[in-house]
């Protein structure tokens, strides 16, 4: 009789795709887990594109963690894990082996939520060597952490290391000593989260003698970071401070991805077309030149500065290097794959966006696609509110090519420049553009 692990891989074997692979509240434990992924791991299983991966409550400990991190490590394709709900004990040696194959993977989402036994030991091992760029969502919800894993968390937060958009902390007993640390951090030093959730972590039984707990330590940081000590002692002055925050980071986010874009729409004729001319001989170099062009690349650079001031000098950098690599330009012409299907070109390069028929006005003589119709299939025609990724049911092919821009060059997120905290004049700046 075959067993439950052996199902499964029947039935992947019977389709030819499979992206998604949702085996949760089963029996697998470790003996099944192992099988399955040691079958991923084969030639055959490898020519599966699978992004998502959920073992939520089968049973698994650390021998399944160890499988887990043989199939993720250097896998760009698997976006989601999920393993909530299970016996992991995150020994320090698998801790170990698991967060190198994260380092070595582009997972977006782990979820390590209700594993009882991870606890404070755990994330000690796990969080000091996580470095994973492409990780924007942890969730840490009832694995039994306390006030001893706050700084560990903060430390995390605070390094550039950590490019999490999300941490969801709830149902642990961290408390308001636990939780403190963690809001300085994000308020001196994080510019990416966008949400964090602490509920239910045992704050309203500290909230009566926490006037009496502050380390002398945690007085330095409150006047470093310019709180009152009454703003943090109450978990609501916690909540409060932390949508303000979130409320900076997410402005922040959107005015340095808008400024990044700006720049290179400016930069790249003039460094690019600049760049060539230098490469020419001299009896060559016949096309008249701009005002602008003839200037020395370090004042164009400081003119083009303007366009986007609330970047710092390594972000403007990479979108100069990305601006005059010839590799980064996008293709002439879509595959002719594209061209045959009845969807129109996003972004000239192969990338589709689909019509969102939501979005049509139906009125009198209104047709998806007009009959008399122009369109020039080289020419890109996706269009706001037009497209299905506006609203999300389809990420739209031209936004995917900015998001991917945005994160080769490291302006998904506001940076600080060396030696530069918070509240700077340039963050300020920035936020007065509200």
């Amino acid at each position: 009789m075959p067993t439950g692990a052996d199902v499964v891989i029947n039935l992947i074997r019977s389709r030819r795709f499979v992206h998604r692979l949702i085996i949760g509240h089963n029996e697998l434990r470790d003996e099944g887990c192992r099988r399955l992924f040691n079958f991923l791991c084969s030639d055959e299983g490898k020519k599966y594109d699978i992004q998502e991966i959920s073992l939520n409550a089968n049973g698994i400990g650390d021998e399944c963690l160890l499988s887990v991190s043989q199939y993720l490590k250097n896998n760009k394709r698997v976006r989601e894990l999920f393993l909530q709900n299970n016996d992991l004990r995150g020994a320090p040696s698998v801790a170990a082996v698991f967060v190198e194959a994260l380092n070595s993977s582009r997972l977006e989402i782990l979820s390590l939520t209700t594993n009882k036994y991870l606890s404070d030991p755990f994330i000690a091992n796990f969080l000091p060597a996580l470095d994973a760029p492409h990780l924007h969502e942890l969730q840490l919800s009832a694995i039994g952490l306390t006030s001893h894993s706050g700084k560990v968390i903060a430390a995390y937060l605070s390094s550039p290391r950590c490019r999490l958009q999300v941490l969801r902390c709830n149902g642990n007993s961290l408390g308001l000593r636990g939780i403190k640390p963690i809001v300085r951090a994000i308020e001196r030093q994080n510019y990416s989260l966008r949400n964090i959730e602490f509920y239910a972590n045992q704050l309203q039984n500290e909230e009566t003698d926490s006037g009496s707990t502050s380390t002398s330590e945690e007085e330095e940081g409150n006047r470093k970071i310019t709180l009152k000590r009454n703003d943090i002692q109450t978990w609501k002055g916690c909540e409060a401070l932390v949508k303000t925050i979130l409320l900076r980071n997410t402005h922040l986010k959107r005015e340095v991805n808008k400024q990044s874009v700006i720049l290179l729409r400016y930069a790249r004729p003039l460094l690019l077309l600049g760049q060539r001319r230098q490469n020419l001989p001299e009896n060559t170099a016949t096309e008249r030149q701009t005002q602008l062009q003839s200037l020395p690349l370090e004042l164009q650079h400081h003119i083009l500065y303007f366009l986007a001031p609330s970047l710092s000098s390594s972000q403007r950098t990479r979108v100069f290097d990305y601006a005059t690599s010839v590799k980064t330009l996008p293709q002439l012409l879509p595959s002719l794959y594209t061209l045959s299907r009845s969807v129109h070109v996003g972004s000239g390069n192969g990338m589709t966006c689909i019509l969102d028929p939501s979005s049509i006005e139906f009125a009198p003589g209104e047709t998806i696609w007009p009959v008399k119709s122009n369109h020039n299939p080289f020419k890109p025609a996706c269009s706001v509110g037009r497209c299905m990724g506006s609203l999300n049911s389809l990420l739209c092919g031209r936004e995917k090519e900015r998001i991917k821009f945005l994160e080769v060059v490291g302006c998904d997120v506001f940076d600080l420049e060396p030696g530069e905290g918070a509240r700077s004049s340039r963050e300020l700046y920035t936020l007065s553009l509200i």
